[in-house]
């Protein structure tokens, strides 16, 4: 046989190989569809199922179309000015309008004890427009309590223009706050549907922020800034908050399913460098304004302490 003739079979019997395994490749390809169809994905509750995740807390109903919140930051006017500086046992200024700060003359102790509810209470008792904030955490290690202010019933999260920080001293004792507020609500009327909140759980497992054998505890509906306006409007976002383990929070937007990322520290530190730069500014009142700048900068010392242990 001639080496031609050789050659040319050689071509064949590969063209014959590449067509049957061409032929198997697509055979496949319809097995494995025909699989899928048959195997739909699995759901979110099954999926957390699987991984034993489990939700003990009821999950709140389906929330109707809603509008984002739009709000300015409050200007407090003479009146106000006047209630604060009448408050019991504490040294107060307000800086531009829109900013408390106050000293106890003699501290307010909080049992060490104290529920959420408690610690409330007690500030409220001690502080103006305290009813508009709602207890947000107690760092011990700190020595600071965070309110965040509510409004529609609900909490806006990490916003430093609706924000409340009590400062303890070492004893528990409440020696001081500094206070900001956000006004009455802009009218926007046009509307979102948002996310159910298994899909925020379902957001939060797909980001790997919730791990197997973990246990979300609480589900609640709030506001997260969305973006600040020029014109001094502040424009929040309907968010559910995911409490896992009972201690371990997060933020899902529950218009478009995004996680919102906060870290209490960071959010706690930003807030004491603004109160230090808006204390600085205090003028007539001395023996107030090296008090704060003081307690204030202890409080830095020791977040910026903390994460160099870290």
């Amino acid at each position: 046989m001639q080496w031609g003739q050789i050659k040319t079979l050689f071509i064949l019997c590969f063209l014959l190989l590449d067509i049957y395994l061409l032929f198997l490749f697509i055979e496949k390809e319809k097995v494995d569809n025909l699989s899928t169809l048959d195997s739909p994905e699995l759901s979110i509750e099954e999926t957390l199922e699987s991984e034993n995740i489990t939700i003990s807390d009821d999950l709140p109903e389906d929330q109707p179309d809603e509008a984002y919140l739009s709000v300015r930051q409050k200007q407090f006017s003479d009146e106000e000015t006047e209630m604060l500086m009448d408050l019991d046992n504490q040294v107060s200024e307000i800086i531009s309008r829109n900013f408390i700060v106050s000293q106890f003359e003699d501290p307010i102790p909080i049992p060490e004890d104290s529920t959420n509810e408690e610690v409330s209470q007690i500030v409220q008792s001690n502080v103006l427009f305290a009813g508009e904030y709602a207890f947000e955490s107690w760092n011990k290690e700190l020595n600071i309590i965070t309110f965040f202010q509510k409004k529609n019933d609900r909490t806006i999260y990490f916003n430093q223009n609706g924000l409340l920080l009590v400062y303890l001293n070492d004893d528990n004792e409440m020696i001081a706050y500094s206070q900001s507020l956000l006004d009455e609500q802009e009218s926007n009327n046009e509307k979102r549907s948002l996310i159910e909140p298994l899909y925020a759980i379902g957001a939060l497992y797909n980001d790997n922020l919730l791990y197997p054998g973990e246990e979300v505890t609480e589900v609640e509906i709030g506001y997260h800034t969305m973006l600040p306006l020029d014109n001094g409007i502040q424009v929040f976002v309907p968010t559910w908050k995911v409490t896992v383990n009972e201690n371990r929070n997060h933020y899902v937007n529950a218009s478009e399913s995004i996680i919102f990322s906060n870290n209490e520290d960071e959010f706690i530190e930003e807030a004491i460098n603004r109160s230090l730069e808006k204390v600085r500014t205090i003028e007539g009142k001395t023996e107030l304004k090296e008090s704060m700048v003081r307690i204030l900068l202890e409080k830095y010392e020791e977040i910026n302490n903390r994460s160099e242990e870290e």
